[in-house]
């Protein structure tokens, strides 16, 4: 059935829409204004909005103008060329826009910023930065205590897992912690504390571009409580010797809870001779998704791999085949020996369900 609308129809319907509450109407229009593709991305706690529609959808009338307005400040990112410190020309504009209007900032839940750290930085450069965050009560230092997603990078070499442990080490709310770039100290190692075992509650532990050893993995895998979902991405320019029985020791203390483990390429230098390719991560038994670089298992047959990697609780494997974090892949990476030992490996699985 094709309906036409005339402009008296619409002209109803808008009457319509607009007689509804404003909570009512806040919902419709958020649907209309988000971004799908980056509010379908995995792990994101606030949405991602379509500033040209929200732009669009501003223009109807005052009371949506009123009601859209507060989704421009959902969502803050700083990066790259729009630092927070120093202070880009954007951040300034932003600043004094606070200061006419300080309401605007409890319309704030998600701020991203970008602090370089490869130039020098005058202590002067922080003050319109702090000055900011004192607009911002929802996302702001202070509220700290109710930060759920945290993620910690750095841009060039720097950040070490002492420093991750005393900045969000009292933050109960985490229950995601996403590290990039963590660095090896040039001293004395990280070491965690025994009286911080098994006291971080947070339940997601993503990892990527690590260049600390395999024993700091294992001192920082002992600070959570329980972690349910782990992701280990390749190695980049990492200086220690990686195999995949490091995990056996470092994930031992959530052997129980564990439901995902994504581990990708260790090592980029061929030289390195792995002593041994997988370990019995059958005996996880809460495991559903295993996520594998194709390299650490070509050399094990296809009947011991079942034997190791099939847990009781498993749905789904992942056989990568990307090289690190800087270099992606192509499918013509994928050839005929993946084909036959992942067509192999099934046939083996399917004969033990």
């Amino acid at each position: 059935m094709i309906e036409s609308f005339t402009s008296e129809s619409s002209a109803d319907m808008k009457l319509v829409l607009t007689k509804l509450s404003d909570e009512i109407i806040t919902m419709i229009l958020e649907n209309a204004i988000i971004d799908e593709e980056l509010a379908s991305e995995k792990g994101r706690c606030v949405p991602i909005y379509n500033y040209s529609s929200i732009k669009t959808v501003a223009l109807v009338c005052r009371q949506f103008n009123n009601i859209v307005c507060e989704f421009l400040f959902r969502a803050l990112q700083f990066e790259s060329s729009n630092s927070f410190v120093p202070p880009s020309e954007s951040l300034q504009r932003f600043s004094r826009q606070l200061a006419h209007n300080p309401s605007l900032g409890r319309y704030c839940w998600r701020l991203s910023v970008d602090i370089a750290d490869y130039l020098p930085i005058e202590e002067n450069e922080f003050e319109i930065a702090t000055n900011i965050t004192l607009y911002l009560p929802n996302a702001a230092l202070q509220n700290m205590q109710r930060i759920e997603h945290l993620f910690i990078s750095r841009s060039s070499w720097g950040l070490y897992l002492s420093q991750i442990l005393e900045a969000c080490g009292d933050i109960p709310s985490v229950t995601l912690l996403d590290l990039f770039g963590t660095s090896q100290p040039e001293e004395e190692a990280f070491q965690l504390e025994s009286k911080k075992y098994r006291t971080a509650l947070f339940t997601t532990l993503r990892i990527s571009n690590f260049e600390d050893t395999p024993n700091a993995l294992n001192q920082l895998l002992l600070w959570p409580k329980s972690i349910l979902h782990f992701n280990f991405k390749s190695l980049y320019g990492n200086k220690s010797h990686w195999e995949l029985r490091h995990f056996d020791t470092a994930l031992e203390p959530h052997r129980a809870s564990l439901q995902t483990l994504e581990i990708g390429h260790l090592t980029r230098d061929p030289a390195r001779q792995l002593t041994d390719q997988i370990f019995v991560i059958s005996g996880f038994p809460s495991l559903d998704t295993l996520v594998l670089h194709e390299l650490q298992l070509e050399k094990t047959d296809q009947q011991a791999a079942a034997s190791m990697l099939l847990t009781p609780k498993l749905r789904t494997f992942g056989y990568s085949f990307n090289i690190n974090d800087q270099v992606h892949e192509y499918w013509e990476e994928f050839d005929a020996a993946q084909e036959e030992w992942l067509r192999k490996f099934a046939f083996e699985a399917m004969a033990r369900r």
